[in-house]
């Protein structure tokens, strides 16, 4: 769709003008055919002159062929990831619980307030 689009924008004032020039001025026709036949004629030119410009560039440049992504791997997919979450999750609260006991430790005589630490990290 996009190609098509981008070649329509780029050559409706071509065929508008051929069409003006070639139509309308030589036999002096009035607003509302002239509309009617700019309107219409423009769109039937442009996708005349699409079709084979199109069948030529995909004999140039074939579009690519995808293939059906597999259901069952996308889910196999999904638990594994899912399952490597929950392994960093449970080691990021190994090394904060090992950080928390460094710091205690570090801290001998003096008072400590266990539930600063606690709340810290949320």
């Amino acid at each position: 769709m996009c190609g098509s689009s981008l070649y329509a924008y780029l050559s409706h004032y071509f065929f508008i003008l051929i069409i003006s020039v070639m139509i309308v001025r030589p036999y002096k026709l009035g607003f509302m055919p002239a509309l009617f036949l700019m309107l219409f004629g423009t769109n039937f030119l442009i996708f005349i002159t699409y079709m084979p410009l199109n069948f030529l560039y995909e004999l140039a440049f074939p579009p690519k062929q995808y293939k059906k992504a597999d259901e069952g791997a996308l889910e196999g997919d999904k638990i594994d990831a899912t399952a490597n979450m929950e392994q960093e999750k449970d080691q990021m609260e190994k090394e904060v619980a090992a950080q928390k006991a460094q710091n205690l430790e570090g801290m001998e005589g003096e008072a400590v307030d266990l539930e600063a630490y606690d709340n810290a990290d949320k």
